[in-house]
């Protein structure tokens, strides 16, 4: 019996780990800021941007010109415009690398004469976190933020599709602010 214990537990372990963490979408944002106001956009001025983390296989240029690019595609769909002066809005975007633990619990009920015990199996793993910032031009004021994290291996193994994903999802949570009209694919 103990031997079909071992194969199930050692199962139910090989399971638990094989799963990555899911993609994960958040934002933040003023509430008093009038978003129907907004309609054109320019970039914060990248020459002082600086790595934000020590991982050069996340934070590269390839990434962040990845970022980018879904970006101004996310813009434009929800009807901003791009402009070279005079913008409603500046975006701003970084990635960032955080050492978090996965820890996960499996209790084990034994039968009426055997013990029921708990065990606890911690996993470390990179997050990778994609930050977007839409600031207030006029004031210079922070009015939405979106971010999304997910493992970073997942990003390591499929750069431009996950990046397309998690920029789509953040901007999802913007038309649920700023209520903008989605502009029709052709």
């Amino acid at each position: 019996m103990k031997r079909y214990t071992y194969y199930i537990g050692a199962f139910a372990l090989l399971l638990l780990f094989s799963c990555s963490p899911q993609l994960t979408v958040h934002s933040d944002y003023d509430k008093e800021a009038q978003f129907d106001s907004f309609s054109t956009y320019a970039w914060v001025d990248s020459a002082g941007m600086k790595q934000t983390s020590d991982n050069p296989t996340i934070d590269n240029s390839l990434n962040l010109k990845r970022i980018r690019q879904a970006i101004e595609r996310e813009m434009n769909n929800l009807g901003y415009e791009m402009v070279s002066s005079d913008p409603d809005l500046l975006v701003n975007y970084q990635i960032a690398v955080n050492q978090k633990t996965d820890t996960r619990y499996m209790n084990n009920y034994g039968y009426w004469y055997w013990p029921t015990y708990q065990n606890a199996y911690a996993q470390d793993y990179d997050e990778a976190m994609i930050i977007v910032d839409l600031i207030n031009a006029t004031d210079k004021q922070l009015v939405w933020q979106g971010w999304a994290a997910t493992d970073a291996a997942t990003l390591q193994q499929d750069p431009e599709g996950t990046i397309n994903e998690a920029v789509t999802d953040i901007f999802k949570k913007y038309e649920k602010v700023g209520q903008p009209q989605r502009v029709a694919y052709n």
